[in-house]
């Protein structure tokens, strides 16, 4: 199990959970979670590789990225968890935006037992990063729907 880092402190298994809401680590956010059945991925504006196509230390962007999600998707994400399905999500260009580094291949392969991928398609310009992360997600999970 890793731990959380926040604040620039690690977080240990007893101690008091980062996310504030008084448990021990090891009773909230360090809980081994489930094997997710359905992926929701929020694409961003470009294609999934733009960022990482950049010249090394060069912040190239296109636009700003677009961290909004469309209100029917948390609707229907807590109409699946209310059946007992597990789902994991990402906000994609939000994710790149706080975590630079992010891989969005890496954390499809770690949701390897996915069988469904939902990706929103809301408005005509983020079309082209929705084809791409569709693409992504058939190369990376070939077996999900």
């Amino acid at each position: 199990m890793s731990n959380t880092v926040f604040g620039g402190r690690v977080a240990g298994r007893n101690d008091p959970c980062p996310c504030g809401s008084g448990r021990k680590y090891k009773h909230c956010c360090g809980r081994p979670k489930p094997p997710a059945d359905v992926l929701y991925v929020h694409p961003a504006k470009q294609d999934v590789d733009f960022y990482m196509q950049r010249p090394e230390g060069q912040d190239v962007q296109m636009g700003r990225s677009y961290g909004l999600i469309p209100m029917g998707v948390p609707a229907l994400v807590h109409v699946l968890t209310t059946a007992g399905i597990e789902v994991r999500g990402v906000n994609y260009p939000l994710e790149r935006e706080l975590t630079p580094g992010f891989d969005l291949r890496r954390w499809l392969r770690a949701q390897n037992q996915a069988r469904v991928v939902l990706i929103d398609l809301h408005w005509y310009e983020h079309s082209y990063g929705a084809i791409s992360v569709a693409n992504v997600c058939k190369a990376v999970l070939p077996e999900a729907w």
